[in-house]
């Protein structure tokens, strides 16, 4: 069973003059839910209605997740439907937002693995005190010239048209657009964390294993640190403690089985140790009249070797 343990958020305006990002779920005590769906979300800039659509969408996915037992992909992706006809229902009622999109990234805490979705520019990182463990790929420009070897990392931090973004989700959103990823391997000291661009527009991916060492109870305040002075973009996340203990029936299982190999260990001691009576030879038939009795000779087996 998967636990969280801690949870970390923000959700910040920035330097721009309106926020629109969003965050599910969406609370003043931030830190104290623990829920099963997490979702962060991006809205398109400008004219678009950035902010409706994030919100829309990420509440969209979190109310109707949060219903749900165990989540798969394809609830992901019939939610993913109600969502895009969300959007053209507020559309048609509002037809200056034709453009409204956002981007998505969400985890979804099942029992024994962690089920993550996104689409566009925003992250998804796994990473503990030592390293970063996963990273999800951006939907955006600057990571397909990347792919393709046109660019390198450090260009693309600086490319004219690195906020470009070449999926997000929007009214014709398909299933396609999403993509997935399954974490099962789970150690204690884990950090998962779901985050705008703004959070890196500044701060380094490779800041975050610091982060995890830093022994300062609210992790949200040492990314703040980072993004305040420096970020100009809304900058969001949230910063997820995760551990997986180990199966409690499992190991009453084993400390029952290894209980009955002890006992069965000081049982033989016990019968190696007791005292053991001495076999008399069978006594030989012999007519009634003989009076000598004939000699038993034992062998020493001395040539065997004991292996």
């Amino acid at each position: 069973m998967i636990k969280i343990s801690r949870v970390y958020s923000l959700l910040k305006q920035g330097k721009r003059s309106n926020l629109e990002d969003y965050i599910y779920p969406s609370s003043p005590q931030l830190g104290k839910i623990f829920s099963r769906i997490y979702i962060v979300c991006d809205g398109v800039g400008g004219e678009t209605k950035g902010e409706i659509a994030s919100k829309l969408v990420a509440e969209t996915f979190g109310e109707m997740l949060s219903s749900m037992s165990n989540i798969t992909r394809e609830d992901i992706i019939n939610v993913l439907e109600k969502a895009t006809l969300r959007i053209k229902e507020y559309i048609d009622v509002n037809p200056e937002a034709i453009n409204m999109s956002t981007t998505l990234t969400m985890a979804v805490i099942n029992s024994n693995e962690i089920l993550l979705a996104w689409c566009g520019d925003s992250k998804i990182i796994h990473f503990n005190a030592k390293e970063i463990k996963w990273k999800s790929l951006d939907h955006s420009l600057v990571q397909h010239l990347i792919n393709i070897n046109e660019i390198s990392i450090e260009e693309a931090k600086k490319h004219p048209q690195r906020n470009v973004i070449t999926r997000c989700v929007n009214k014709d959103t398909q299933k396609e657009d999403l993509d997935f990823q399954v974490i099962s391997k789970i150690e204690n000291g884990d950090y998962l964390m779901l985050a705008t661009d703004g959070i890196f527009e500044y701060m380094e991916i490779s800041n975050l294993p610091h982060i995890a060492q830093d022994k300062q109870v609210d992790k949200s305040e040492l990314i703040d640190a980072y993004c305040s002075h420096e970020t100009r973009d809304n900058y969001s996340m949230y910063l997820l403690s995760i551990n997986k203990p180990k199966n409690p029936k499992l190991l009453k299982t084993l400390l029952l089985l290894i209980s009955i190999m002890l006992l069965a260990g000081v049982l033989s001691w016990h019968v190696d140790r007791a005292p053991k009576r001495k076999k008399q030879l069978p006594t030989l038939g012999i007519a009634k009249q003989a009076t000598a009795q004939i000699p038993i000779i034992i062998e020493n087996d001395t040539n065997k070797t004991l292996k």
